[in-house]
């Protein structure tokens, strides 16, 4: 064999597991799902801050984690309205400001990508458990509810991360 500069050590080397928690994130992804219903569900990525690396769980900082999905149903009945409270919550937690009539009563709106992408917010990143359509049940991590951050400032996109 060949000399290579390379160790492993089967007791110390072991990957480090994603903590549940908050930490301060950005928008980093976008994806938009029609439903059968007229209804769509929005799923959200986040990667999370350099700010992470003064936290206990360093580890996290750079990594990605998207949102469990945010449902926004259209024309609901008026005792219903309250399907459409995470959507209105999960979103303006992030900075969006939906506009709201005289009564104050919220006029959602569909968000888009160039809405949120780059936008800061404090990630809850919790086990997320769900049913695969074969009946296997599986865990992963994902951002389950958002924060403003306060302190945090939007990050601009660069340039290779823009799609085309």
């Amino acid at each position: 064999m060949k000399e290579f500069d390379a160790t492993f050590d089967s007791v110390n080397d072991q990957p480090k597991k994603p903590v549940p928690g908050k930490y301060p994130s950005h928008v980093s992804g976008f994806e938009a799902v029609s439903l059968k219903s007229g209804g769509k569900v929005f799923n959200i990525d986040f990667t999370l801050a350099s700010e992470c690396k003064n936290m206990e769980n360093a580890f996290m900082a750079g990594k990605q984690y998207r949102s469990a999905g945010v449902f926004l149903t259209p024309n609901l009945p008026q005792g219903e309205r309250w399907k459409n409270k995470k959507y209105n919550e999960f979103f303006t937690n992030m900075g969006v400001k939906f506009p709201a009539d005289e009564k104050g009563i919220v006029k959602l709106q569909e968000v888009e990508e160039e809405d949120i992408i780059g936008l800061p917010a404090i990630a809850d990143i919790q086990v997320y458990k769900y049913t695969t359509k074969d009946g296997e049940e599986r865990t992963s991590m994902r951002v389950m509810n958002v924060f403003p951050w306060n302190d945090g400032t939007r990050k601009e996109q660069k340039e290779s991360d823009v799609p085309f």
